[in-house]
């Protein structure tokens, strides 16, 4: 009987949101019906609006912004995350690492954007529409100051599963409602990109709101994150060229048209 008490017990829908192994698997189903469910319902309004050549443009300039997207990211998302972990008792540790990985970005991402005028200069296909790619880039804006890792580092998964949430919903939203008509293709990537720079600023505000990360007294550039995700940023940056990349050279060959 007792054994029956305590299985009753932990089947509870109260006791179920209290524990922190279950809220967050429940946070990662809610990121994955925001990552993949929500883009498939999507689809089908895009494509039979834009039609397959507009759309498969869009397509091939997010295929070229994934390899920028990649050097914004580096390796954060799991580097930051483990520093964050450790040492997240330690608030001027945290705040030095958050900080550190912030500032990293930010240089990461202007780099990206110089990466893009040097296609632009020197690519034919990126020069013929260099605001679809531009549009397409300004997502790594987001990438850039969404702290996900920071999220991922405090075990806070749901918080970080709703602002995902988000960005999927009002995205597909907008691009429903918006994206009506074949020489929309620019304005689709456009509205991708805002919306996960807005809510990648409203998630940003929010943890420097919520956990006080303003920087506090002596604060000194934490370099451990940059040095662990070095790794990983090769490891992807490997893997992302090695799945994607004669998709990506087969397409810069391709006829312009429009």
């Amino acid at each position: 009987m007792a054994f029956l008490a305590q299985i009753k017990h932990y089947l509870n829908p109260k006791t179920l949101k209290s524990q922190p192994v279950f809220v967050n698997m429940a946070s990662l189903g809610l990121l994955q019906i925001a990552n993949y469910i929500i883009p498939i319902l999507v689809i089908p309004f895009v494509t039979r609006a834009l039609g397959a050549e507009a759309f498969g443009k869009a397509m091939y300039a997010q295929n070229i912004i994934a390899y920028l997207t990649i050097l914004v990211n580096y390796g954060f998302e799991y580097a930051a995350t483990q520093d964050i972990a450790i040492h997240k008792n330690d608030k001027q540790r945290t705040i030095n690492i958050f900080w550190s990985v912030i500032a990293s970005k930010f240089v990461l991402l202007l780099l990206s954007f110089a990466l893009l005028v040097g296609l632009y200069l020197f690519f034919p296909k990126v020069h013929a529409d260099f605001w679809l790619y531009f549009f397409a880039a300004l997502v790594n804006v987001g990438f850039a100051i969404f702290p996900t890792w920071f999220f991922q580092g405090i075990e806070k998964m749901a918080k970080m599963a709703v602002f995902n949430f988000m960005v999927r919903l009002v995205s597909g939203t907008m691009v429903v409602l918006l994206i009506t008509a074949p020489e929309h293709y620019r304005y689709y990537l456009l509205i991708s990109s805002l919306a996960y720079v807005v809510v990648g600023l409203i998630a940003f505000c929010y943890v420097i709101k919520k956990y006080n990360l303003l920087p506090q007294g002596c604060y000194s550039f934490d370099k451990g994150p940059i040095v662990k995700g070095f790794p990983i940023f090769l490891n992807c940056a490997f893997a992302a060229l090695y799945t994607t990349a004669g998709f990506t050279i087969i397409g810069f060959y391709f006829p312009i048209h429009g």
